[in-house]
């Protein structure tokens, strides 16, 4: 056998045709005991083997002879296939699962809401959010031939996650979805009517649902954000609310798209139909058949973890399911060399050594003794600021009250009346003009702009007088007026310039020279130049084609006729008082004359706060002493309002204190002026005072009333005989407490006469 060197010029097949060659011949070789194991050995033997089949056509196709050497000469082993069954490697030939729509339905938003940069906070849960379970349908319709042709539908269910939007006014609902959905490319092909092709169409519409699923709180947006009442929603059942739709259409199956959302209803008595101001966000991509289940991956992997081939994991449970699903083979759908590289994303890594940036770390120990002492006071320690840009697109602002507890705001809001601005500018001159009585002090080397808020106590301004102003004499500027420019206001005073709003300096002031005398020599006094004064006018009613008519008479206004000044008057809300009281059928005439007389009294007071009641009650005491103190039953319902005042907090002991001592007062004069007594009950000689008996006397009497007063027989004073036959049976108990023979508190109760009947029977 000869040793003969082979000769490095030797022609042969480049290193990638070589490798693809070794890769073809390995699979025409193969055999069922080396696809168990993962392929051809690497072995010598291998090696050395004459290529044939496929590999042999191929070769000779490309010139080599399979004698050349090409094959022989580099006997290195061949990197083995990782292979779990025959099965996989049928699909890659099958160009039908190459290629798939996949549609991720992302978000809903307001279509104001502006772009923020992510960031490694925006992947937690934020504060505040609401979860809702609901189900998302997709339906993909062919518009090419003008009315839209039904060509597939999918749904599944998902779950939205609803929370504020941090960089605006507005909610912001996450559809978080299983998966994608992935329509394969068969299911959107039709036959065309222009060439006959069996091809995709030139147009589609894409339709995207969103509706409550499980019982879930429906809808998942605040009615204020879709644009329709509160009201509404309160007034709506929870089945009625769970029937409206969310839906969006989109004319185009590529790109990521925005458009509005609408809100309708599923029940068909219901003609709910509303565009909203929000949008659906949606990414739709191409994607192969390979990688159509793996998920949507934005950062590269942290790690990279050896698996074992032929380990049973997620991934046989995953070929275990139903391998078709809307013409995708599921048991072969993201897998490359036999290796799903989705299944094992979410492992977890404890048997694995992980990246620095995934390792948990404890907490530094701090030694900054600014730090601690922030700690220990509770107070807010202070980061590095961030890039103006992102502090520009935020908005946040923080207010700075006196207990040097900061208060952080959005969209540039103002801290006393919460209105919202677009820049900082608006804001300043807000607070300037709007809240003068504050002193705000803009600090900018924190995190985010902070305001110093202080009150202003004491106002040095010239005397009180009428300032006109004329016609501006510059342009307006924004940043100037926010920074406390105030020349375009002032420069429209028509004054002379000494009576100009003037701060003066302590110091201007103590370096004035006192004068010994009344007034300075030659100092002539400065005079304001007033306007003229303005007379009253008399207002007449126009001349025009609309009718004008008296506010209170109703009658309709001439043209040239002084419009009547109306002068408040609110005798009439006492008067309907009178009468809705008088309307009561269940109320006495003594609380009906004392309720008269206390609401003639109080409401011409015109009291709008509780503070202020108790003063007013003691004038009313004070002026009806002599009032109450004549009648007994005054008295008495006068006791029953000062017990209710009592019970709600409305007086306290001082006040009841100096109404006792007025009512007091009032006894003893009466006591010292005994016709006062009788003209107060009022005799039968004088017409002016009739006296006003209680309820009970103004009630006829009857037969079916009390056996013994005849009064009618009512509340918790009715006692019945328990004798059927018996002809009275009503009484009320107090009238026979003392004289029955029977106890009305014994059950059953017989009256006097069905007694005696019982004894001598």
């Amino acid at each position: 056998m000869s040793m003969t060197a082979q000769s490095p010029c030797q022609p042969s097949a480049p290193y990638l045709h070589r490798t693809w060659l070794k890769s073809v011949k390995s699979h025409d070789d193969s055999t069922p005991q080396s696809l168990v194991m993962g392929g051809a050995l690497s072995s010598p033997l291998n090696a050395n083997r004459q290529p044939h089949g496929l590999a042999s056509a191929v070769g000779m196709a490309m010139g080599i002879g399979v004698g050349d050497g090409a094959l022989e000469h580099d006997a290195r082993p061949v990197k083995r296939r990782r292979l779990s069954s025959a099965a996989i490697d049928d699909d890659a030939s099958r160009p039908s699962a190459w290629s798939s729509l996949r549609i991720d339905v992302l978000k809903l938003l307001h279509k104001d809401s502006k772009k923020v940069k992510s960031s490694q906070s925006a992947l937690t849960q934020p504060r505040g959010s609401v979860f809702t379970k609901g189900c998302c349908r997709i339906t993909i319709f062919d518009v090419s031939s003008g009315s839209p042709r039904l060509l597939h539908c999918q749904s599944q269910l998902c779950n939205l996650l609803t929370a504020k939007n941090p960089v605006g006014p507005h909610h912001l609902a996450r559809i978080d979805l299983p998966s994608p959905f992935h329509i394969p490319r068969d299911s959107l092909l039709i036959n065309r009517l222009d060439d006959g092709r069996f091809d995709l169409s030139d147009s589609y519409q894409l339709l995207v649902e969103l509706e409550a699923a499980m019982g879930s709180p429906w809808p998942p947006l605040e009615p204020l954000d879709l644009g329709i009442s509160s009201q509404a929603v309160q007034q709506a059942s929870p089945a009625s609310l769970r029937n409206w739709l969310l839906s969006s259409r989109f004319d185009s199956v590529f790109g990521r798209l925005r458009n509005p959302l609408q809100l309708s209803s599923t029940a068909p008595s219901d003609a709910l139909n509303h565009q909203t101001s929000y949008v659906m966000d949606v990414d739709l991509r191409w994607a192969s058949g390979f990688n159509s289940l793996r998920a949507h991956d934005e950062d590269p992997k942290s790690c990279i973890t050896a698996l074992d081939p032929d380990e049973v994991s997620r991934g046989t449970a995953l070929m275990a399911q139903p391998r078709l699903v809307n013409g995708v083979d599921l048991a072969t759908e993201g897998f490359t060399n036999g290796e799903a590289s989705h299944i094992h994303d979410d492992d977890s890594v404890g048997e694995h050594t992980p990246s620095r940036s995934l390792r948990a770390r404890e907490k530094p120990t701090v030694y900054n003794l600014k730090q601690l002492s922030d700690q220990a006071q509770g107070r807010e320690h202070r980061r590095r600021a961030r890039s103006a840009s992102l502090v520009a697109n935020d908005g946040r602002i923080q207010y700075l009250l006196p207990p040097e507890q900061p208060i952080s705001l959005d969209c540039y809001r103002c801290i006393t009346c919460g209105v919202y601005h677009e820049s900082m500018s608006q804001l300043q001159l807000h607070l300037q003009t709007m809240h003068s009585n504050f002193d705000y002090v803009l600090e900018t080397a924190g995190q985010v702009p902070q305001f110093r808020v202080s009150v202003i106590r004491d106002l040095l301004t010239t005397p009180n007088k009428t300032l006109q102003l004329s016609r501006p004499v510059k342009p307006f500027n924004l940043y100037s007026a926010a920074a406390g420019d105030q020349s375009w206001i002032t420069s429209r005073y028509i004054v002379d310039a000494d009576y100009l709003p003037q701060s003066p300096s302590v110091k201007a002031r103590s370096e004035q020279p006192r004068s010994t005398s009344p007034a300075a020599k030659g100092a002539r006094p400065a005079v304001l130049r007033r306007g003229p004064k303005l007379k009253n006018r008399k207002i007449v009613v126009p001349s025009i084609a609309q009718p004008l008519f008296h506010p209170i008479s109703k009658a309709r206004l001439a043209p040239g006729q002084e419009v009547p000044e109306v002068v408040p008057d609110d005798e009439w809300l006492i008067h309907k008082h009178r009468e809705c009281i008088g309307d009561f059928s269940d109320v006495t005439a003594a609380e009906k004359e004392f309720i008269w007389e206390w609401d003639d009294y109080i409401l011409r007071r015109n009291i709008t706060s509780g503070a202020y009641f108790p003063r007013v009650w003691l004038s009313f005491v004070r002026d009806k002493s002599a009032w109450l103190v004549a009648e007994e039953q005054r008295m008495l319902e006068f006791g029953k309002h000062v017990s209710v005042l009592l019970a709600r907090d409305a007086l306290d002991e001082a006040a009841l204190k100096r109404a006792l001592s007025y009512i007091n007062s009032a006894r003893e004069e009466l006591r010292r002026l005994p016709q006062a007594r009788t003209a107060g009950a009022g005799s039968q000689g004088t017409p002016s005072a009739p006296k006003l008996s209680p309820r009970s006397a103004q009630i006829r009497k009857s037969t079916n009333g009390c056996a013994v007063c005849q009064l009618p027989v009512r509340g918790p004073t009715l006692l019945i005989c328990s004798n059927t036959d018996c002809p009275r049976r009503l009484y009320h108990s107090t009238c026979v407490c003392t004289k029955a023979m029977m106890p009305v508190t014994q059950s059953p109760w017989l009256c006097d006469s069905c007694c005696q009947d019982v004894t001598h029977s």
